[in-house]
């Protein structure tokens, strides 16, 4: 691990809670973060992750950004869902912000525009769900 990563905060809001529950920051107002649960979801691979999305009504596409690289999401009008498979991503939208790992997933209101930073060395790969959802 590097340097940059092992010094990452994991979350800007409260340590990690529930197991694959949803949660929000605390005094959050705009963002839901989801974790997986290995025990009750089994192993944490892209297909999984990819059939979870869908099985919600959202249509899914991949991504692999850069390392170090910064990104504006673009806003969409029934909202959105980013779900980290592999590495670190620095997410903010307005004046919050959280760390992303493996298997998080994060629910971005509609017409929201969020800036995401790749932490680390390391690219990452992601899944980005578009659509109404469930």
């Amino acid at each position: 691990m590097t340097a940059a990563v092992a010094a990452a905060p994991r979350r800007s809001g409260p340590a990690r809670t529930g197991h694959g529950r949803s949660c929000l920051l605390r005094g959050s107002a705009l963002l839901r973060i989801e974790r997986w649960d290995a025990r009750r979801e089994g192993l944490l691979y892209e297909q999984a992750l990819g059939r979870k999305l869908e099985a919600r009504g959202y249509q899914v596409s991949s991504r692999t950004w850069p390392s170090l690289a910064t990104l504006f999401g673009q806003p969409d009008p029934g909202g959105r869902v980013i779900a980290i498979v592999s590495g670190l991503v620095k997410i903010t939208l307005g004046r919050e912000s959280a760390i992303l790992a493996e298997g998080d997933m994060v629910y971005l209101p509609p017409s929201a525009v969020a800036r995401l930073d790749v932490v680390g060395f390391s690219s990452v790969r992601s899944l980005e769900a578009a659509g109404l959802g469930r």
